[in-house]
């Protein structure tokens, strides 16, 4: 009986400690696990300069063309994460909304309130251009950034998912 009540109070321990553990771990994270955008930006730029293996005066070069690539990506992802989802992309206010998160909500917004069927065909070429600018954007971003890179460190670009 005693031994069964030292391994009951052993295991509530361990529930507890673990119980501690993870809320520490969320709350470094930031509130309820979720990570701030500007950390995970951060930490997405120190893997791929990481991966990269460059000087300092390497980076300095290049660090604001692998900025501008991984936020025109994230920018593109965050626009379909948004319409698999139903909601609009970024989160932003409609000023700092880029065209097409801007596009992709009016195009939402649409379909939600019942539009007639010329305005969602326009609404749907206006998203249309507008995602087809963003790709050219991306892949205007992602040349300049390849041209500024030597063979090694377009491959690592390419395994980190900055380049295709």
């Amino acid at each position: 009986m005693a031994r069964r009540f030292i391994l009951t109070g052993l295991v509530a321990a361990l529930v507890v400690s673990a119980a501690v553990v993870s809320v520490a771990i969320a709350q470094e994270r930031g509130q309820r696990g979720v990570m701030d955008p500007a950390e995970m930006r951060q930490r997405n730029l120190e893997r791929v300069r990481e991966a990269l293996t460059v000087t300092d005066a390497e980076w300095a070069a290049m660090q604001s063309s692998v900025e501008r690539v991984l936020a025109l990506s994230t920018e593109q992802g965050m626009a379909g994460a948004a319409r698999a989802m139903g909601r609009r992309p970024g989160g932003q206010d409609e000023q700092a909304q880029s065209p097409l998160a801007q596009a992709t909500g009016a195009l939402q917004a649409g379909l939600q309130r019942g539009a007639d069927i010329e305005e969602i065909a326009a609404l749907l070429a206006a998203y249309r251009e507008a995602r087809e600018s963003a790709r050219r954007e991306l892949a205007a971003a992602r040349e300049a950034l390849k041209a500024m890179v030597n063979t090694v460190q377009e491959a690592q670009l390419v395994l980190a998912g900055v380049l295709e």
